[in-house]
């Protein structure tokens, strides 16, 4: 009986210390991390590797985010199409980065708003006034598109590329080309918009919050920008002359940078062919 008592307590002490010793400890610095990204399709996200290695990674959706592991330091991340998937990816020591992506297909309007003429005595100045709206519902800092000028016999003249900047979702911009040879009667958008972000930031429609006011003084026009809002703001002010018949022949650009309640003035000379031309103002801004 004895025997059997010393074997048992033998068995219970043995048991005790493998628990103690035997089993691996959890890793205090293993941790579960999230973040959140949007991002335009075509666009990449690269995940570097800050506490120990890379040892896998995972789309839940490799049809909207598809996903590639470099090399034990760094993952590629690919936007593929619009919708929302997340993508893992599992260091060494049990730590793991979640992203849910969210991507954006890259929508801009661009249409002819006018055009009008400046007969000179070599040739005819075409003033092409176009209309932009960012429907992607995402903020696009900087965005390119090629454009094919046509004559008013529908011949083609050129082919070009142009950018435009602070693209705020939904807020109209309205930006100004010219051509110098025969009038242009036509325009088309050739190929795909291309549009550059920084992925890692969040931005925000401050449109509302920027209060412009504008006062004529003889050939001057000054314009008042100022921030409502105890957040820091960018952006700009579009100041939009038309002649009689509707078409834009001027735009002016204010751009501003506005910290919480602040205000500028930016000052636009009237020149003669404008002096008296009716105007409009259009405006967007944004935070991050």
């Amino acid at each position: 009986m004895k025997v059997r008592r010393l074997m048992g307590t033998m068995v219970l002490v043995m048991a005790l210390v493998a628990g103690i010793f035997g089993a691996k400890a959890p890793d205090a610095s293993a941790r579960t991390t999230t973040k959140s990204v949007t991002l335009l399709k075509g666009e990449k996200y690269v995940v570097s590797a800050f506490l120990g290695k890379i040892t896998s990674v995972k789309s839940s959706k490799k049809s909207v985010m598809a996903v590639k592991k470099n090399s034990s330091l760094k993952a590629t991340c690919t936007a593929k199409k619009a919708g929302k998937a997340t993508v893992t990816v599992r260091m060494t020591g049990g730590t793991v980065y979640r992203y849910k992506f969210t991507v954006k297909a890259l929508k801009l309007q661009i249409k002819l708003h006018s055009v009008n003429y400046t007969t000179g005595s070599v040739n005819t100045t075409s003033n092409i006034a176009l209309e932009i709206v960012n429907k992607s519902g995402v903020y696009i800092p900087t965005a390119t598109y090629k454009l094919r000028l046509y004559d008013q016999a529908g011949s083609e003249l050129e082919t070009k590329e142009h950018s435009v900047s602070d693209l705020v979702p939904g807020a109209k911009i309205y930006k100004m080309i010219t051509y110098y040879g025969n009038p242009v009667g036509n325009i088309k958008l050739i190929g795909k918009v291309k549009g550059t972000r920084y992925s890692d930031r969040k931005y925000y429609n401050y449109s509302k919050k920027v209060k412009v006011t504008t006062s004529k003084s003889g050939s001057t026009i000054q314009v008042k920008m100022k921030n409502k809002t105890k957040k820091t703001v960018n952006g700009e002010a579009d100041v939009v002359f038309y002649n009689d018949n509707g078409e834009i022949i001027y735009i002016r650009s204010c751009s501003f940078y506005l910290k919480s309640k602040e205000s500028t003035t930016t000052n636009v000379t009237l020149y003669s062919d404008i002096q008296n031309a009716k105007y409009k103002i259009f405006k967007r801004a944004y935070t991050y």
